[in-house]
């Protein structure tokens, strides 16, 4: 019997069994306030990996053009745990959040949850989702 069970977990994780434990993180971002720039869209794994401006730090990363108002976008075969999404309105192109005077963003941010923080970035756990295997979708609204 406990044969079995080791035979059947080893084999499934030689044919990819892992993947059947992950699942799509799907975003949808809205208020755009035009279709200048490009939308970028982060899902972090971890609070302490730089959550939320060191985007470099984050799990994985989408750039996507916008369309409209609102933008859409799929990161696939997520495991499950704890996770949170940023998003910015990159309206220039340069592939980063252009802040201002003490660090004010100049474009549309956006963080799971939605926040209201006003006078700080949010912290991970503000921001914490849970990603279980048949996935999660995360809507959230951008703040210019």
């Amino acid at each position: 019997m406990v044969q079995t069970k080791l035979f059947a977990s080893i084999t499934l994780l030689l044919l990819g069994g892992t993947a059947a434990f992950a699942g799509d993180v799907t975003v949808k971002i809205s208020g755009f306030k035009n279709e200048t720039g490009q939308a970028l869209v982060y899902l972090w794994k971890a609070p302490g990996e730089g959550f939320p401006s060191k985007t470099e730090k984050a799990a994985v990363s989408k750039t996507v053009p916008i369309k409209g108002t609102s933008v859409t976008v799929v990161f696939s075969d997520v495991a499950p745990g704890s996770y949170a999404v940023s998003a910015t309105h990159d309206e220039n192109s340069n592939n980063k959040m252009d802040t201002g005077f003490m660090g004010k963003p100049k474009e549309g941010y956006a963080a799971s949850n939605n926040p209201q923080n006003k006078l700080s970035a949010p912290s991970f756990d503000q921001c914490k989702v849970t990603v279980d295997a048949g996935g999660k979708t995360v809507e959230v609204d951008l703040r210019y």
